[in-house]
């Protein structure tokens, strides 16, 4: 949790100023792979509380430790949610500019990915009551 919380407090309302400074590619690259690592850390801890649970679901112990681990993984991501809701509003030529830094384009496709939601996408605070 510390750590969704010191790349909140890091980048939270600071993408867009990253898009437009010097080395924006390099700069944005940088927050895009600590954002991975932390989501990833997300993903597999969230894999292992199921797994546990799933070997045994009537097991109370079972239960109470994947629903534990789901309540701190859910509290530990709505730190991370303004990420991707930023990353959305950065204007498409000074994302695409910044993509000619080789280290933000390896992330092109899952930029391009999620900036399909743009459209779909509805105020942050919406965005984490949903969540």
């Amino acid at each position: 949790m510390r750590k969704c919380v010191a790349f909140e407090q890091a980048y939270k309302g600071k993408l867009a100023a990253l898009a437009d400074a010097p080395g924006a590619g390099a700069a944005l690259a940088e927050a895009v792979k600590r954002y991975e690592a932390l989501d990833d850390l997300l993903g597999r801890l969230t894999s292992y509380a199921g797994l546990v649970h799933a070997g045994n679901t009537i097991d109370p112990a079972r239960a109470k430790f994947y629903a534990t681990c789901r309540s701190g993984i859910t509290a530990a991501s709505t730190h991370l949610l303004f990420f991707v809701l930023e990353l959305n509003r950065l204007d498409d030529a000074k994302l695409e500019a910044a993509m000619r830094d080789r280290a933000l384009a390896h992330y092109r496709p899952w930029l391009e990915d999620i900036r399909k939601d743009k459209p779909y996408q509805l105020d942050d605070r919406i965005e984490q009551l949903f969540s």
